[in-house]
């Protein structure tokens, strides 16, 4: 945990950094749970291994042809006024090829993804998962290949709902 605890804070630095060059606030949001990219699926199942010791795996399921997984960590990272509860584990995608490490956040919003996006106007956010059945969201990313994404809905809500509509827990 020492290793994934120091990387974090540095990412959640330049995260954090970036946020503030481009003006979102995100002092009354949630950050909801980082994402940690594998570069191989044998990475993928290493890191499964090594975060089960952090926390407890909430889903192991096949989303767009990879496995994700999401642990709830057993004490909650924390950085500066944050509780960051959870972490996503997605293996790479057949055929792409992807830098291991931690890649992005994600935090839940109190408002429409529209009107954030309106008040935010002068920036490009992605929106091509706004429509979205499950867990709709937009992002924004930056130089570093860091990436934020804003939604609605606390990830283990949205798990929560993927095993209600019947999308197996793989574990």
């Amino acid at each position: 945990m020492d290793k994934l605890l120091k990387d974090s804070l540095l990412f959640l630095q330049q995260i954090f950094d970036n946020l503030k060059i481009v003006g979102i606030s995100t002092d009354n949001y949630f950050l909801d749970h980082l994402c940690y990219r594998t570069g191989s699926l044998e990475e993928y199942y290493n890191k499964k291994e090594e975060f089960d010791k952090y926390g407890k795996l909430l889903i192991e399921s096949e989303v767009n042809g990879r496995l994700i997984s999401t642990f709830a960590f057993h004490k909650s990272l924390i950085y500066k006024n944050f509780e960051i509860p959870m972490i996503e584990l997605p293996a790479p995608k057949p055929g792409k090829n992807y830098q291991s490490g931690l890649e992005h956040v994600e935090f839940v919003i109190n408002e429409s993804l529209e009107n954030f996006i309106k008040r935010y106007s002068n920036l490009e956010f992605d929106i091509s998962n706004i429509n979205d059945p499950i867990n709709p969201d937009v992002k924004i990313s930056f130089p570093e290949g860091l990436t934020v994404k804003f939604h609605r809905e606390s990830l283990d809500k949205i798990i929560e709902k993927e095993k209600s509509m019947g999308i197996e827990n793989i574990k």
